[in-house]
């Protein structure tokens, strides 16, 4: 969650999981109020937001890589 409280996730294919580069799908989720088990995701869609996730995946790389 940032600090707008929303929540986001990101997912790589599977068959790309132990490769060096992977491409990253990012989207901001939604759980349900009815059922914890259920997300609605929505597409990335402002600059900030994207600028936000980069930042992030770039920390959690950085730190994989120490």
């Amino acid at each position: 969650m940032d600090e707008t409280e929303k929540s986001y996730l990101v997912a790589v294919p599977a068959e790309q999981a132990e490769q060096e580069e992977q491409e990253v799908f990012a989207f901001r989720f939604e759980e349900s109020d009815q059922n914890e088990d259920d997300l609605t995701l929505y597409q990335i869609e402002t600059d900030q937001e994207w600028d936000m996730i980069e930042e992030m995946l770039n920390t959690f790389t950085d730190s994989d890589e120490e």
